[in-house]
């Protein structure tokens, strides 16, 4: 198999994954949760800065792919 062809089956692997509506659920889910953790971090006396930083990365990372999945559903097959 060609990296070309690899490549295209990997991407209409992710677009049947994007299309799944309980990924978006789960995507959520994780997004809320690190909001959760990101507050409680927050509020500690002493925030580990580190960990705040690794968080929000975190957080961005599942907004964009939610943002992805949206953009998928909106696509006209």
């Amino acid at each position: 198999m060609t990296d070309a062809a690899h490549y295209d089956l990997t991407k209409q692997e992710e677009d049947k994954r994007m299309l799944n509506p309980h990924r978006l659920q789960s995507l959520k889910d994780r997004h809320n949760a690190l909001d959760r953790r990101i507050l409680e971090e927050d509020a500690r006396p002493m925030p580990n800065t580190l960990e705040l930083a690794r968080l929000k990365r975190e957080k961005l990372r599942l907004k964009e792919e939610m943002e992805r999945f949206a953009a998928q559903r909106r696509r006209p097959q």
